[in-house]
């Protein structure tokens, strides 16, 4: 009974330790996604800005700043 029961509990614990990993990884995979999703909304922002301020000030020559 032994020889039957060993393999059986071997694969249990392999499975085991893969769903604890499996549990880390979607913790890790979760909070970069919440990081992930600020970051590209910072970036959006500072790109919407960077459109806005390069409208306003398109007319400045800045050649004459220079001389």
């Amino acid at each position: 009974m032994r020889r039957r029961v060993e393999p059986l509990l071997a694969a249990i614990l392999r499975e085991a330790q893969r769903l604890a990993r499996l549990r880390d990884l979607s913790a890790l995979m979760a909070s970069w996604r919440f990081f992930h999703r600020w970051l590209a909304l910072v970036m959006v922002g500072t790109a919407l800005c960077h459109v806005v301020l390069a409208v306003r000030f398109d007319s400045l020559d800045f050649g004459k700043l220079w001389r």
